[in-house]
């Protein structure tokens, strides 16, 4: 095989976590191929500040508790889905490493592989099989695919 058509060897991964069904499987898969090629493995979670913006439209007495409470609640999730990904990576002795971002998804996921060198991305993928789930889903698979610079599996 020449030297220019040999393939890329993976040494970094990066893995979405959000706490979704689906993000299970990719979990699974990410573990799995890192102890295919001996890689390091990075979990990234991304605070979605959605909900609280929320609290700018509310002029109301108690706007000050509800973005604290929301706030915590961000955090109180962003804490449960990396503990969840913890035990699943440990119960496999795998080493790796957790990031969590705040922001949109799209651009914080975007920015981190720029930010990295990442060879791999690993993201859950739901199916959006009727109108209503294509409408309602976030569909972050297809709001970044056409950024991402690195090979990239969406899991189903």
């Amino acid at each position: 095989m020449e030297a220019d058509t040999q393939p890329e060897m993976i040494r970094r991964i990066i893995l979405c976590v959000d706490g979704e069904t689906q993000t299970e499987k990719a979990v699974n898969y990410a573990i799995n191929i890192t102890r295919a090629f001996n890689a390091k493995l990075t979990a990234l979670h991304v605070v979605n500040p959605y909900l609280k913006k929320f609290a700018d439209e509310i002029y109301a007495v108690g706007r000050i508790e509800y973005t604290r409470y929301m706030e915590n609640e961000l955090i109180k999730e962003a804490d449960n889905i990396m503990n969840a990904f913890r035990k699943m990576a440990d119960s496999a002795g795998l080493s790796y490493d957790l990031k969590v971002r705040y922001g949109p998804p799209e651009e914080e996921i975007l920015k981190e592989i720029s930010d990295s060198s990442y060879d791999l991305l690993v993201l859950g993928a739901k199916q959006n099989n009727t109108l209503y789930a294509r409408i309602s889903s976030f569909n972050l698979p297809g709001k970044i695919f056409d950024n991402l610079r690195i090979p990239t599996l969406f899991v189903q």
